[in-house]
């Protein structure tokens, strides 16, 4: 019985890690301090410079990692270098319903000498709704800006972390 459970367990541990998936950092802590000396938007989407700037900084700071410069393990450089939405559902009227949003993020780290550690675009998408209301759909789109952020700043801290 016992040979079974360990056949099963090695088993699924195989299968899980073969098909590719990976854990979700779940832990309220990272494993790092961040000074984000550079958070810039230099993407083609107007308007949005406050809101990158917070979602990073609210990122960081709710998994812990957000430091000033001078107790910082690291110094960060983020850049939101392109936004794109493409039609992901169309109504038989021809109105687009459902679009997918692209966030691009080119992320620097350097050591406290100066060095670049950490060098990587990264993306994430994320699918929202447009609505027959002006403001619930630049809403919808701000709030799927935000999440495809938050998103890639996610897969930051796992490759961080990991490396």
């Amino acid at each position: 019985m016992i040979k079974k459970a360990v056949l099963l367990t090695l088993l699924m541990t195989v299968f899980v890690y073969g098909c590719g998936y990976k854990m979700a950092v779940t832990g309220t802590k990272a494993a790092f301090k961040i000074y984000p000396a550079s958070i810039e938007n230099v993407s083609k989407e107007a308007n949005i410079d406050h809101l990158f700037e917070n979602e990073v900084k609210s990122y960081f700071s709710s998994i812990n990692a957000l430091a000033p410069q001078s107790t910082a393990d690291y110094v960060g450089y983020v850049t939101l270098t392109g936004v794109s939405s493409s039609a992901a559902v169309k109504l038989t009227s021809g109105q687009t319903a459902t679009f997918d949003l692209y966030a691009t993020l080119n992320i620097t780290v350097k050591d406290k000498a100066g060095n670049d550690i950490f060098v990587k675009s990264l993306g994430s998408s994320v699918t929202y709704n447009q609505t027959s209301s002006l403001s619930a759909s630049v809403s919808n789109r701000n709030n799927a800006i935000k999440q495809a952020v938050r998103d890639a700043l996610e897969t930051f801290r796992y490759e961080f972390e990991n490396r």
